[in-house]
C-alpha cells in the first residue's frame, strides 16, 4: 500500500506555531518514504515527521526537511503496530506572501492478519519434537 498526503501550509506559519497534520494509515511496516517539494517554496517550507512525541524523520532532532523542486526518498523499516495507526507531520512556512505545499508518500506493508509475534520456519522446527 502507498499512502499520499498533500499538506498546504499558509504563509507566515511560524516554527513556534507549526501546523500539525495527522497521517492516518493501516497497521503495517513502513518500508519507503518519499517527500516531494514542488517548485516554489525555495527552502522556506519546513517539515518534520513524528511518531507521537518522538521525531522520527529527519532522525536528528535539531533538523528538518526543506526543499525546492526536490524529492527526498529513502527506504525505511518502521513498525506502525500500535493504535492509533498514524504519524504526525509538522510544517511551518517562512514565506511572507505565499502558501506552499509538500507531498508525503508512505509505502507500507500490511500487518493485518499477521501475528504480532511470529517464528521463522527454522525456529518453529527447533520446537517440534520430531
Amino acid at each position: 500500500m502507498i499512502y499520499a498526503f498533500d499538506i498546504q501550509t499558509p504563509a507566515k506559519t511560524l516554527v513556534t506555531a507549526k501546523k500539525k497534520t495527522i497521517l492516518r494509515m493501516e497497521r503495517g511496516l513502513i518500508y519507503r518514504l518519499e517527500i516531494v517539494f514542488p517548485p516554489g517554496p525555495v527552502h522556506l517550507l519546513h517539515l518534520t515527521i513524528n511518531d507521537a512525541l518522538h521525531q522520527v524523520w529527519p532522525t536528528n532532532q535539531d533538523a528538518d526537511f526543506a526543499g525546492n523542486n526536490d524529492k527526498i526518498e529513502f527506504d525505511e523499516e518502521l513498525d506502525i503496530d500500535e493504535p492509533p495507526y498514524e504519524l504526525q507531520a509538522y510544517t511551518w512556512n517562512e514565506d511572507e506572501a505565499y502558501a506552499h505545499w509538500v507531498q508525503i508518500r508512505i509505502g507500507i506493508r500490511s500487518l493485518v492478519g499477521v501475528p504480532v509475534i511470529s517464528l521463522l520456519p527454522e525456529q518453529l522446527a527447533a520446537l517440534l519434537p520430531y
